[in-house]
C-alpha cells in the first residue's frame, strides 16, 4: 500500500529551522500499529495522521505519534497539520473551514489559518495564557514573540497573545509560520 506524506518545518520562515513534523494527510487505511511504526521510521519529535472526523461538523481526526508512543495533544503538530491541509490539495482535497476543528485524544482543538495575501503561511492555536493570568491587572492584552531552538541550530519563532478582561482570560493564541520541506510516498 502507498501512503502520501508531507514534512514541514513549524514555527519558522526558513528551511532547516523550527520544529520538524511529518504529516500523513490520508491515514484512514492505517492501523495504530502502522502509524506507530511510521512515526518511528521518520524519527521526528512528532508525526501526525489525518483521518475523517467522527463528527461531520469537524474538520478531521488527528492522531499524534512520537517515535515511541501516541500523544493526546501537542502544539506544533497541530500548527503544521493545519498548514499542510490548507496547502496540499492533493493530500486533502476539501476546502478548510474557519475555524478548523481537529478531534484529538485530548478533545477538540480549534485553529485558524495565518494568511499573507492569498497564501497560507501558518496557523494559530488556542493555548497560551499563563503569563496573562499571573499579571495582576484585571484588563490587559499581552503579545509575545518567543524564540526557541537557537542553540540546537533549528531556530523557531512563536507568536503568542492573550487577552484578559475583568480578571478572566478571554482570548489565547499561539501560532507560527511553516515551511514545506518534503513530499513523498511511503510503502507500507
Amino acid at each position: 500500500m502507498q501512503i502520501r506524506f508531507v514534512t514541514v518545518d513549524v514555527f519558522t520562515d526558513r528551511k532547516f529551522g523550527g520544529n520538524q513534523l511529518a504529516v500523513v494527510p490520508q491515514a484512514a487505511a492505517l492501523t495504530s500499529e502502522q502509524m506507530q511504526s511510521i512515526a518511528a521510521e521518520f524519527n521526528f519529535a512528532e508525526t501526525t495522521f489525518v483521518l475523517p472526523p467522527q463528527d461531520a461538523s469537524h474538520t478531521a481526526e488527528v492522531r499524534i505519534f512520537t517515535p515511541r508512543s501516541e500523544l493526546p495533544f501537542a502544539g506544533h503538530p497541530n500548527i503544521g497539520t493545519a498548514y499542510v491541509l490548507a496547502t496540499d490539495s492533493e493530500g486533502y482535497p476539501r476546502a478548510l473551514p474557519d475555524p478548523i476543528l481537529f478531534e484529538e485524544k485530548a478533545g477538540l482543538v480549534r485553529l485558524s489559518l495565518m494568511r499573507q495575501g492569498a497564501s497560507v503561511v501558518g496557523a494559530r492555536l488556542a493555548l497560551v495564557g499563563l503569563l496573562a493570568s499571573l499579571r495582576p491587572a484585571p484588563d490587559l492584552k499581552l503579545h509575545l514573540r518567543i524564540a526557541q531552538g537557537v542553540d540546537m541550530g533549528r531556530p523557531s519563532l512563536l507568536e503568542a497573545s492573550a487577552e484578559k478582561k475583568n480578571g478572566k482570560l478571554v482570548g489565547l493564541l499561539i501560532g507560527g509560520r511553516c515551511v514545506p520541506m518534503m513530499r513523498g510516498t511511503l510503502e507500507v
